[in-house]
This record gives structure tokens, sequence and C-alpha cells, in this order.
């Protein structure tokens, strides 16, 4: 109603008011999704691959190579951990006009 009483056109009202409302929820979508994929992708590595995190994980636990299996696990954690820092990063600056909020 507002872009109505302002005289807003189409593309004016998607994008002043639709999409900045839609932001957070797109972000949380987003991160989820990331999220399950990239926990999803490790563990198949894990059952049915021969390359990857997941597969030298699993390759480390069978030769009882503690420190393989140790690294590849903190690299799966860094990466997710770059992965939400890279989506935090898009999403406050996507919500500039957004109030910061004490957390």
């Amino acid at each position: 109603e507002l872009g109505r009483v302002l005289s807003f056109s189409r593309w004016s009202k998607l994008t002043t008011i639709v999409l900045p409302s839609a932001v957070p929820s797109i972000f949380t979508g987003l991160r989820e999704g990331l999220a399950n994929g990239w926990q999803t992708l490790v563990a198949v590595e894990l059952i049915a691959s021969f390359e990857g995190l997941g597969y030298l994980m699993a390759y480390g636990r069978q030769l009882f190579q503690l420190e393989l299996v140790l690294s590849a696990m903190i690299v799966v954690g860094l990466i997710g951990l770059v992965i939400h820092g890279l989506l935090t990063l898009a999403e406050n600056h996507l919500q500039r006009w957004r109030p910061e909020t004490p957390r």
C-alpha cells in the first residue's frame, strides 16, 4: 500500500519495499541450504567416495592416522566458517539501512 500511496512503479516497489524486506528470509534459507549441502557432501564422501575431505577422514581412520583425520576435520570446519562469514558479509552489505542490534 505504501508503494501505491507514493505512486511507485512496479520496479520501484520491488527494489525499495519487497526485496529489502525479504533479505533476512532469503539469507536464512541460503545459510541453512549451504550448511545442509556442505554436511551432506562430507557425509557422502565419508561413505562412498575416493576423493575429497570425507574420504581423507575415512582413509586416515583406516590407517589409524589421527593427525590426518583431525586436520581434515579442521579444514571442513574452517570451510564452513568461511561460507558462513561470506554470507554474513553479503547479508550485512545488503542490509546497510537496518540498524545494528546488540547480540
